[in-house]
């Protein structure tokens, strides 16, 4: 088999990256969530036992949490058999003073 000339390898991956670019202008997919984590057991903090689960989040918000959502999304990562606590704030601190006397537990 013959290689391809470097310009026409070129002009192959930008047709190629057009074409996948339109069909997801085309089909007007907007990612709805910035990130789906897939598969998760979902520990909520309720003192329930963990649940599978996927949860999207959108900018800064937990936006849902759902058994399966296929909505689309910015990224998306399979999380099967690791635990998600959305919502968890650690807040551990090496503060030499407590919380109450250093209420941002700068350190």
């Amino acid at each position: 088999m013959r290689a391809m000339p470097a310009p026409a390898v070129v002009r192959l991956c930008l047709a190629t990256a057009l074409v996948l670019g339109a069909s997801t202008f085309l089909s007007g997919q907007t990612p709805t969530y910035d990130l789906i984590l897939k598969n998760g057991r979902v520990v909520d903090g309720t003192g329930s036992a963990w649940f599978r689960a996927d949860v999207a989040i959108a900018g800064d918000t937990i936006a849902r949490i759902a058994p399966v959502i296929d909505a689309p999304a910015r990224r998306v990562i399979d999380v099967a058999g690791q635990i998600v606590a959305p919502g968890f704030l650690d807040t551990h601190t090496h503060a030499r003073r407590g919380i109450r006397e250093n209420p941002t537990a700068a350190n």
